[in-house]
């Protein structure tokens, strides 16, 4: 997140791109994490919770699964239920902790400056009924379609 908020235009277009697509956040995250993880970082994977993940981190004994979305409206994430579901349907048979990716359009002023990056990453609980334990999700707000600081109004 550091060197998302912090870089420029010309090095992470699709942070200044208002037709930016999920893709574009997706293959700059799983790049990032083949870089620093190598092959625990997978693309796409089927098959976990009668789905397909976009990114699974694979460790020795759990996975993380990272569900990825670009959101348009100003809700808060804890508050995008669809979004958490499905995050944490892929929790079914592993650890009950993941993450929600969004590259969010309005949720933030986008010819100001982005909010402080604690207001960016946070944690909900999630709970599933019938399951007497909640799932925990990372939530990180990917602010888009945003302005170079000399831009600003």
């Amino acid at each position: 997140m550091v060197s998302r908020t912090g870089g420029q235009s010309n090095h992470y277009k699709y942070l200044f791109d208002l037709a930016a697509n999920e893709d574009a956040i997706h293959e700059d995250l799983f790049n990032y994490l083949v870089g620093n993880l190598g092959s625990r970082a997978e693309y796409e994977v089927s098959h976990v919770g009668g789905g397909r993940v976009d990114i699974r981190l694979k460790f020795d004994r759990f996975a993380l699964h990272i569900e990825m979305k670009v959101d348009s409206t100003q809700l808060p994430m804890d508050d995008r239920t669809a979004y958490l579901k499905q995050a944490a349907t892929y929790q079914g048979n592993d650890i009950r902790m993941g993450f929600l990716v969004a590259l969010r359009y309005k949720a933030f002023d986008p010819t100001g400056p982005p909010p402080n990056i604690k207001a960016l990453v946070t944690h909900t609980e999630f709970s599933i009924t019938g399951d007497p334990v909640p799932r925990h999700m990372v939530l990180v707000a990917v602010p888009g379609s945003r302005t170079n600081p000399s831009g600003s109004k």
